[in-house]
């Protein structure tokens, strides 16, 4: 182990403490796990809501706005180009359902990415748009693939910013400059990189993101933002709406109100009720997220992948993701014979990781060490050195 990463690993260890798993978690990609820092409040809340006190929007409004802020400032936006939605797929359809597409129109996605997108992108085929499916020979879509494959009637093209089988990061910029130039909106699902990776959505250019914050953002299920930017929020109209949509200045006073203006930002695009629990389980993760630094993640993840590949590079297994600097992401996949059986083996050693598309991925985080990614390695050596057909 370098001595930076010996160094980043005693920075992490006072939010250790927030995580008492009782196993060798690698699986962020799939779920975060629950901390005590949110935790904490959530107890706060359901102690409050037992005994009938009932009185916490107004807390829970400025939470929502914080929330945005701290969104903003994850992926390098402005507030009111952030707004909170539920999850990924609902995001995504924010942008997709609300575009002034016609027959004759296309969508571009890449074969290889996440169904959040692909299905979001299938209802456009109701509007007569066709969605064309982008060949890939290397397990990820280039800029130069991109380039060749969009055509003049390519209004919107979706991409992950990390692919969730292989954790390759994309060249956001590039794809951006690709679209643009062909007057395509690049549209990104980001939930696997937002939270531990390091993302300036306005130097990149990306036009709409979505990330649910059931993974590296830590928090529930039922909670995430999406990014508009300015200049598309002008041009995307709203599929739907709902009374929170409009400005009522926390004012519940006068509900028969039917001709208030909606917010002139990303929250118009907002639909209430909000849940109450979830918005501090995010608003929490969110504040512990900033207080370890999202580029300190970045470095420390990838320290820890850097000590399985380093066992990788020279074993049985292959690894099938990439260790290029700009493609490095903090998921890390590799491919063997029996891989369904080495997920059901490190299991049995409390080692948690997920099967994908035929290869074993391991995403640590920053509650991970050193000495569970030995573990892990340890492990592998072992099952590597079975007899074939021995359990």
């Amino acid at each position: 182990m370098s001595a930076a990463l010996s160094k980043l690993a005693k920075s992490m260890t006072p939010y250790g403490k927030y995580f008492p798993l009782k196993n060798v978690y690698l699986n962020t990609a799939s779920a975060g796990p629950l901390n005590l820092f949110a935790k904490k409040k959530l107890d706060e809340l359901d102690k409050r809501w037992l005994t009938g006190d009932a009185d916490f929007e107004e807390e829970t409004f400025r939470m929502l706005d914080e929330i945005r802020k701290m969104g903003a400032q994850l992926i390098g936006a402005d507030a009111d180009e952030i707004g909170f939605c539920p999850n990924t797929s609902y995001g995504l359809n924010i942008c997709i359902a609300g575009l002034d597409l016609k027959p004759g129109d296309e969508a571009a996605v890449s074969e290889l990415e996440f169904p959040a997108g692909v299905y979001a992108l299938k209802l456009l085929e109701q509007k007569g748009v066709t969605i064309r499916y982008l060949k890939t020979e290397k397990g990820y879509l280039t800029p130069e693939e991109l380039a060749v494959s969009l055509t003049p009637h390519t209004q919107v093209f979706l991409t992950s910013y990390v692919q969730f089988f292989n954790g390759y990061k994309h060249d956001l910029a590039a794809f951006a400059e690709i679209c643009h130039n062909n007057g395509t909106l690049l549209v990104v699902d980001g939930i696997q990189g937002v939270g531990n990776q390091v993302l300036d959505v306005h130097q990149t250019g990306v036009d709409f993101l979505a990330a649910g914050g059931q993974k590296w953002l830590l928090s529930a299920g039922g909670t995430g933002f999406f990014y508009c930017s300015s200049k598309l929020q002008k041009k995307l109209r709203p599929a739907y709406s709902g009374w929170l949509a409009v400005d009522w200045k926390l004012d519940w006073s006068e509900l028969w109100k039917k001709d208030l203006i909606p917010f002139d930002s990303a929250r118009r695009f907002e639909v209430g009720s909000y849940p109450h629990e979830a918005v501090r389980h995010f608003h929490q993760s969110l504040v512990l997220l900033h207080k370890v630094g999202v580029a300190k993640i970045e470095r420390y993840n990838k320290g820890l992948l850097d000590l399985l590949a380093e066992y990788l590079s020279d074993s049985p297994y292959h690894l099938r993701g990439p260790l290029e600097a700009p493609h490095r992401s903090s998921i890390l996949s590799f491919t063997h014979p029996q891989a369904e059986g080495l997920v059901r083996y490190l299991k049995s050693k409390k080692i948690a990781v997920s099967l994908r598309e035929g290869g074993v991925r391991v995403s640590p985080n920053f509650y991970n060490t050193p000495e569970e990614m030995g573990q892990l390695a340890s492990e592998l050596r072992r099952f590597a050195g079975r007899k074939v057909g021995k359990k």
